[in-house]
């Protein structure tokens, strides 16, 4: 028996051939010889990468000193909202409605208000009016009334923290006493919360922004140059396996990420030759992602739960996705086979290991998964 031609066609952010080829080795190896893997290599032909991490911001948290954040922070809000529920939550802290033990007992001037100080003094700060935490926001209740019991008139007090220490000669101003904590507060959330968001955004950025960068130059690159690798997928196919991949005569394909939107415009004869395939298996692919946003040549515009019927050059499909790859999409709500059938969409399943060395980034581990081995089975 004479093994069936597979064209096995790569996706987005592939740049070398050698590791191409290589994979298609691997996966021959687990078809064994039913089936002779013809490689469609075209990452030559996609978005150009080199220097793309360059166009990248390079986002850090704010220095200790930065006189910007300074700047920032004690840039006062001209609207004050007595509703804000940070000023309210931190209002019944400070002013003893919490347990005894362990409490502050509040001494105020009696020409004071100590809930309008408050009130002033959160809508003036830039971080502290947002926070909702409500131990966040006990925290900072309770340094305002530590501030007010040690507060002697005329005198200076001092506020302790671990983090932070705020000196002031406020003259018995409870107002000041309470603006001094709360700014203190809002300079150490800020701080906190810049350097979490800070290291996250580049945490993020440094794990798939090269790869999501690398998507996008593919995408625009396939579109400029359809046609060439159009050609280089029959150019491929007639020099290894000539007179398939025709009416009567269908060749299988395996085709991953946006190789299945090259693989579907092919059936659908977008460059002049159309390919008929008897089992097409795409695999964190997005043809239907882009079929609604962009019908693709001759098919019908897709609608809420109304499918698209594909031409009879696509006998069967199925589409491999996993639910942590953001680049994949499903296919059975969106198409239908020329006889009526839905293609078959297939949950990849990973253990944690495999998602935690893929370092969040699960576009490629379809791969080398049992699902897509299973699926030529």
């Amino acid at each position: 028996m004479n093994a069936e031609p597979l064209l096995v066609v790569h996706g987005i952010a592939n740049r070398s051939n050698a590791d191409f080829l290589a994979q298609c080795a691997w996966l021959q190896e687990q078809v064994g010889k039913r089936y002779k893997l013809i490689d469609v290599y075209w990452g030559d032909l996609g978005g150009i990468s080199d220097g793309l991490m360059d166009s990248l911001p390079a986002i850090f948290p704010f220095g200790e000193d930065s006189g910007d954040f300074h700047d920032h922070l004690t840039r006062a809000h001209a609207v004050i909202d007595g509703g804000t529920p940070a000023a309210q939550a931190i209002t019944v802290r400070a002013t003893g409605e919490m347990p005894t033990q362990g409490g502050f007992h509040v001494r105020t001037d009696p020409q004071t208000d100590v809930q309008e100080a408050i009130r002033i003094a959160v809508a003036q700060s830039t971080f502290v009016k947002d926070v909702t935490d409500p131990e966040v926001l006990n925290a900072v209740g309770d340094l305002v009334a530590a501030a007010l019991a040690e507060q002697a008139p005329g005198g200076e007090f001092n506020v302790r923290s671990g983090t932070f220490i705020v000196r002031a000669d406020l003259a018995s101003s409870v107002l000041g006493a309470v603006k001094a904590v709360i700014n203190a507060a809002d300079v150490m959330i800020g701080r906190i919360t810049g350097a979490v968001g800070g290291t996250l955004n580049q945490f993020v950025r440094g794990k798939l922004a090269g790869p999501i960068a690398l998507t996008l130059g593919d995408v625009v690159g396939y579109h400029q140059n359809r046609q060439k690798i159009h050609e280089r997928l029959f150019a491929r196919l007639d020099s290894e396996a000539a007179g398939w991949g025709v009416e009567g005569k269908p060749v299988h394909v395996m085709a991953h990420s946006l190789g299945g939107l090259l693989v579907l415009d092919a059936a659908l004869g977008a460059c002049g030759r159309t390919l008929h395939i008897e089992r097409l298996v795409t695999f964190g692919s997005q043809p239907a992602f882009f079929h609604i946003m962009t019908p693709r040549n001759g098919l019908a515009p897709y609608r809420h739960a109304q499918p698209v019927v594909l031409p009879a050059s696509i006998a069967r499909w199925i589409n491999l996705w996993h639910p942590l790859d953001v680049l994949a999409f499903i296919t059975a709500s969106v198409f239908r086979l020329s006889g009526g059938a839905a293609p078959q969409d297939v949950q990849v399943q990973t253990n944690a290991s495999t998602i935690a060395d893929a370092g969040g980034w699960l576009h490629s581990v379809y791969w080398r998964s049992p699902e897509l081995v299973a699926a030529w089975e």
